[in-house]
């Protein structure tokens, strides 16, 4: 059930994080910054284009491989080092929970270098965190950032394909209705409060497991 409503909140989600994407892909710095932006755009440009090369190929292995790579080592590799350790260690030292979560949501984005493309990663590594928190396992952020990753990759793959436009991929949701932007935000919100609650309870039986066993 945690899988279920993690995965339904993330694909509710979709459109307010596409408004989120455009929002900070548009925005500037103070010209006194143009330089330290030039940089930035130049390393935004540099990783998409390693991305492109990576996905290049159209051929149904070159999905698989990529699903692989990007999607199943990629995602697990990330989770046991931010979440299964950077996370873990900060809580170790006694500090606030959400702080650790947010901590290390921003040394995940930030390690990623692409900079007009850091709040949506930034959100994104806090969900996972809070997963990660909530479940107090850590398969369930590694299968939603496979998920997630494989999803992204298929959507390119499928879209270089095709040949269809960006508009008619789930890439451009939301990124012209308000009305769907703020669909996405109460349904994502209600579901997140699903699983939070349905986290609590499974701990609360766990505990009551624990004590009858005893």
């Amino acid at each position: 059930m945690q899988i279920i409503l993690a995965i339904a909140a993330m694909l509710m989600s979709i459109p307010a994080m596409n408004a989120l994407v455009v929002l900070n892909e548009n925005m500037t710095l103070p010209s006194i910054f143009s330089e330290l932006e030039r940089w930035m755009r130049e390393a935004e440009e540099q990783a998409q284009s390693s991305v492109s090369i990576l996905l290049g190929n159209q051929g149904i292995g070159s999905l698989i491989v990529n699903i692989l790579i990007v999607g199943v080592l990629a995602g697990f590799s990330e989770e046991l080092f931010f979440r299964g350790a950077l996370q873990r260690i900060l809580l170790s030292c006694k500090i606030n929970p959400h702080g650790a979560i947010w901590i290390t949501a921003i040394v995940f984005s930030a390690f990623h270098l692409q900079f007009f493309g850091f709040f949506p990663r930034l959100i994104l590594g806090a969900y996972f965190g809070y997963l990660f928190y909530w479940s107090k396992s850590l398969w369930l952020p590694i299968i939603l950032h496979v998920f997630n990753n494989s999803l992204v990759v298929f959507t390119l793959w499928y879209k270089k394909l095709t040949g269809i436009p960006e508009s008619e991929t789930i890439n451009h949701l939301g990124v012209d209705s308000p009305m769907q932007v703020i669909t996405s935000i109460i349904l994502t919100a209600f579901l997140l409060k699903c699983l939070f609650r349905y986290s609590m309870v499974s701990k609360d039986d766990a505990k009551n497991n624990i004590v009858n066993n005893d």
